[in-house]
């Protein structure tokens, strides 16, 4: 499984045409930031505390919105219910659609604000095969500034980038240019988690079988308090034949107070190694 340790022999890829830089490493390879130096003398941690969160075991949505209905745009939804294709589940299926510059893709969300930890497993298939075909073709865990004319969020998703290669993406977006990195994945239910802390967030995930993982580490001291917490999808738009290819299950969503500080995640000064943010992010009874 990948650790955000940085090989030499990563491909670096520069989609010039899209602004934004892609970095696919090598299976088992990550990227940057992850064996870091010690934390400040003296910082305490606690364990995350769980605030609440939705099943999906439910026939509705309460207490969730889609983006589109909020702030306007296009409805990309080809489909979505809940309970009725997934037994226990939130079911999505994207039209043609990105998450880059000014596009937009599905997206339900709660607002809430300082600190949240959010917590999710997700599956995501092709409409007829186990791994999406079409590249750029993943669901996940997404925050973002509310606003129709702001282009900033951070992400951690699974599906394809390739598109026939069971991958994970990590992205971050700051006024509409993006920096993303393609991780090693694996079909089946995939646990993601995404925490904001300070001024620092971080994404986590766990493949079928795996352990706990750091997907990656961000400054983003830019954020405000208030942010959009939910689940996208999206696919296909950088096919040379797009068209839509991606059945995404929700198994639940729930949201958690975190209890470390920024400095653990992302510090000039020094910062936590990835096995401790596992070790005090992830709740309990997630962690086996």
């Amino acid at each position: 499984m990948p650790r955000l340790i940085v090989r030499t022999a990563a491909v670096v890829l520069l989609l010039s045409a899209c602004g934004t830089t892609t970095t696919v490493p090598e299976p088992g390879t990550g990227g940057p930031s992850a064996t870091g130096s010690a934390a400040p003398a003296g910082v305490a941690a606690s364990p995350p505390v769980k605030l609440d969160g939705t099943e999906f075991d439910a026939g509705g949505l309460s207490g969730w919105r889609w983006l589109h209905e909020v702030e306007g745009g296009r409805n990309d939804l080809l489909a979505h219910d809940v309970g009725r294709t997934e037994t226990g589940a939130l079911h999505v299926e994207p039209k043609v659609s990105a998450w880059f510059e000014r596009l937009r893709a599905p997206y339900l969300f709660q607002e809430r604000e300082g600190d949240v930890l959010m917590v999710a497993r997700v599956r995501a298939a092709g409409r007829n095969a186990e791994v999406p075909g079409k590249p750029y073709s993943l669901a996940g865990l997404m925050l973002r500034v509310p606003g129709a004319d702001v282009d900033d969020w951070v992400f951690i998703t699974t599906g394809t980038g390739v598109g026939g290669r069971p991958q994970l993406e990590v992205k971050t977006t700051r006024k509409g240019q993006s920096r993303l990195r393609l991780l090693g994945g694996a079909p089946g239910w995939v646990d993601l988690a995404l925490a904001r802390v300070g001024g620092a967030v971080v994404s986590l995930y766990r493949l079928p079988g795996g352990q706990w993982r750091v997907g990656a580490r961000y400054d983003r001291t830019d954020l405000p308090a208030r942010l959009q917490w939910g689940i996208n999808a999206y696919t296909s738009w950088t096919s040379a034949a797009p068209s839509p290819d991606l059945k995404a299950d929700v198994d639940y969503v729930r949201f958690y107070r975190p209890g470390i500080p920024s400095e653990w995640i992302h510090s000039a000064t020094g910062y936590r190694p990835d096995e401790d943010l596992v070790r005090h992010l992830v709740p309990a009874d997630l962690a086996d």
